[in-house]
């Protein structure tokens, strides 16, 4: 994979899939008894690329560039803010359902 050219987040994603696959050969005994290539391999050190955020101030500012008189207003600011404060992307708060709230106890 060196030889490739790929980067250490590609070669991590394959190497975890070849464990996993070894990994359960093995523990389904269609390997040798110790004889998982797997069991030592090690993933790549990658760098940890930081999570950039918003400010409380550009927060401040999104949220204030909401109508909240009109409905759709509204619905965008209940999203942005359940988003916020419950750490879910676009995609989870467009899936998100009345059944996925707990209303008991808060």
């Amino acid at each position: 994979m060196y030889k490739r050219a790929l980067s250490p987040v590609t070669v991590n994603i394959r190497l975890t899939a070849m464990k996993a696959m070894f990994n359960r050969l093995d523990a389904e005994k269609l390997l040798l008894q110790g004889e998982n290539p797997a069991k030592h391999i090690r993933k790549l050190k990658t760098d940890e690329s930081k999570v950039k955020t918003f400010t409380d101030k550009q927060v401040r500012q999104l949220f204030s560039q909401i109508n909240k008189e009109s409905f759709p207003g509204f619905r965008d600011y209940c999203a942005l803010l359940t988003m916020l404060k419950c750490g879910l992307r676009i995609n989870e708060i467009n899936t998100l359902e009345t059944k996925d709230m707990v209303f008991e106890g808060v």
